[in-house]
């Protein structure tokens, strides 16, 4: 039997409505952290070093509730190991969370951070000001030059990026550009010019990401 049209709108508000509540509930499970993130998180609070800390950082990018809080905490006593801190970096460029933004803000201010850890929290404060920014740092060729031949601003092409579960505030790229312009009058030389051409490149990024 043919539908009345009353009855074809009615099924159709329905239909919406119910597409509306499964969209909601995917929302909802993404923001739930996995059964993998109470025991990742616990590596990290037995002072895991190695493998089982690289792979516990790993995993804490897929926690969207404990992860930026545990990977926020390893900004407060960076890792020694290089690797260990380039993993810390490029997870805390993934999660995108404003307790990530709060905790590479101070690590990049920080000028009792030796000059790896600070680079390494200007990468993570680059992923939270648009996802698809990643900076490569090289050796200049010789002294004196400008921040173009300290780093090279790529932009990716299909972004990993994974929201956490208090998301960025509007301002997040304001906010980030801010820290530059501090860090462009930075004592250290290396940070100083490098700061000073990304708050140059920046602006050009802003906008929906």
């Amino acid at each position: 039997m043919e539908l009345s049209p009353m009855s074809k709108l009615l099924r159709s508000f329905q239909a919406l409505a119910l597409l509306e509540l499964i969209a909601f509930a995917g929302v909802a499970m993404a923001q739930q952290d996995g059964s993998w993130c109470a025991p990742a998180e616990a590596s990290l609070r037995s002072s895991a070093r190695g493998d089982t800390y690289h792979r516990a950082i790993r995993d804490l990018v897929g926690c969207p509730v404990s992860g930026p809080q545990a990977l926020a905490a390893q900004w407060a006593h960076p890792p020694e190991d290089t690797v260990a801190l380039q993993i810390l970096g490029d997870a805390s460029a993934t999660l995108r969370d404003r307790r990530l933004l709060r905790a590479a803000t101070s690590a990049a201010l920080n000028t009792s951070n030796r000059r790896e850890v600070r680079l390494t929290a200007i990468q993570a404060l680059l992923g939270q000001f648009h996802p698809s920014l990643k900076a490569v740092y090289r050796t200049p060729a010789e002294p004196g030059l400008g921040g173009v031949a300290y780093v090279m601003l790529a932009e990716q092409d299909h972004p990993n990026d994974r929201p956490g579960a208090e998301p960025l505030p509007p301002s997040a790229q304001d906010d980030v550009l801010n820290v530059l312009r501090q860090l462009s009058s930075d004592q250290d030389e290396v940070i100083r010019k490098i700061s000073d051409y990304l708050v140059g490149r920046l602006p050009s990024f802003q906008g929906p990401k």
